[in-house]
């Protein structure tokens, strides 16, 4: 009798350990950190980058799309700068962002920055982003208007589209 009790124990101990076993040794991955939109974020100094991604045409022609939020208590003057294929040079951007403010390109009004040299869906594009002396490197993905969401501002992109005029801040 004690025999039976004793295998009994061992066979439910077996399988209580055999099913929940693997989470002794399994890292949780609802723990590891990613981007959670088809852009890339990163913080830089007292920016955060969230969402940077670029929407480019059929033809080429291209614009950066994202959020810039200043943490700061004062304005941060921020470059963005861009190396397509390592291959490309292109001048720095110069971006202003507000004391406690969030620079929206290309969403609620805010200006897309243009792009002076054409890409296709599926590039990566090398993105320094600079605050003062500190600076972080990001591989920026391409999409195009193939999700319905992105076809509107894909539509909207024209050659120069906000060249001339600097993006401003809302709240």
């Amino acid at each position: 009798m004690l025999n039976r009790k004793l295998a009994a124990v061992a066979i439910a101990a077996a399988v209580a350990l055999g099913t929940t076993g693997c989470t002794f040794i399994s890292p949780v991955a609802s723990l590891k950190a990613y981007d959670p939109a088809d852009g890339v974020n990163s913080n830089v100094g007292a920016i955060k980058v969230r969402n940077l991604m670029i929407l480019a045409k059929a033809t080429g022609e291209a614009a950066i799309f994202g959020s810039l939020i200043n943490q700061d208590s004062g304005a941060v003057a921020t470059t963005v700068e861009l190396h397509a294929h390592s291959s490309v040079e292109t001048p720095e951007i110069p971006v202003q962002v507000g004391a406690g403010e969030k620079l929206d390109l290309g969403y609620n009004g805010g200006q897309a920055l243009p792009l002076s040299f054409s890409v296709k869906a599926g590039d990566l594009v090398e993105v320094h982003v600079t605050v003062g002396a500190d600076k972080v490197t990001l591989n920026v993905p391409v999409l195009d208007g193939t999700f319905t969401e992105y076809a509107p501002l894909v539509n909207a992109i024209t050659p120069g589209n906000g060249a001339t005029a600097a993006p401003t801040t809302s709240k």
